[in-house]
This record gives structure tokens, C-alpha cells and sequence, in this order.
């Protein structure tokens, strides 16, 4: 708890944020050039932390906000940065990235297929 509220203070001083509108797409190959896509209504935003690798996002809705901490960065920039979430066996669950402004997350099922796709932009 103290890690996140220190990391939470650090990135309120020394971050950035945008919001990009989110859109649902039909494959990985779709949401990697966020063509094809769908808008989702959703919005997402995200505050950067260069120094610490740290890339927290926020997901709205309309009805309500969720707010998490990515997992695993590599922050290049605020526009270039990958995070990824696995098991505990090395298994990719999710990968989150962001390249010239283009948000990409893929949600994977244990046997490595798609299970949802989406971009931002």
C-alpha cells in the first residue's frame, strides 16, 4: 500500500496525462493499426512516469471509473512504452502498449488465443 501511494504521489508530480476514446476491435492484427474498430463509447487515459517506469491508466465508462497500475514497463516516452501481465508460469495474459499515440491492449486466454482486443487513439 505504501509502494502505490508513493508511486501515486510521484506520478501526480512529475507525470503526464492524456484521454484517447477506446475502440473495440476484431482481432490482434485490427487493434495493432486500430482499423476495423469499433468505438467503444469508453474513454482511457493515462499518466507516465518515465523515471519509474510506471504507466497507471484509467478507464471510463460513463457509468463508472476504474484506475490500475500496468504491469512490467518499459517506458520509452510518454507516446512509446509497452507493459505486460503474466502468470506466474511465464504465460502472457495481457499485453498494454502504446507507439506514436496509438494505444494497443491484447487480452490473451491460457492457450495464447485473442480473448479481447481493443486500440485508442
Amino acid at each position: 500500500m505504501k509502494r502505490f501511494l508513493l508511486i501515486l504521489i510521484t506520478l501526480l508530480i512529475s507525470s503526464s496525462a492524456y484521454t484517447l476514446e477506446v475502440y473495440s476491435c476484431p482481432d490482434e492484427h485490427s487493434a495493432s493499426n486500430c482499423s476495423s474498430c469499433k468505438k467503444t463509447g469508453s474513454t482511457t487515459s493515462f499518466k507516465i512516469n518515465i523515471e519509474n517506469q510506471v504507466v497507471i491508466e484509467t478507464i471510463n465508462n460513463g457509468y463508472s471509473k476504474g484506475v490500475s497500475e500496468l504491469a512490467r514497463c518499459s517506458v520509452a516516452d510518454k507516446r512509446n512504452w509497452i507493459c505486460k501481465s503474466t502468470l506466474t508460469n511465464g504465460t502472457l495474459l495481457s499485453k498494454q502498449s502504446m507507439s506514436e499515440g496509438v494505444f494497443v491492449q491484447i487480452v490473451y486466454r491460457e492457450d495464447r488465443s485473442v480473448m479481447s482486443s481493443h486500440c485508442a487513439k
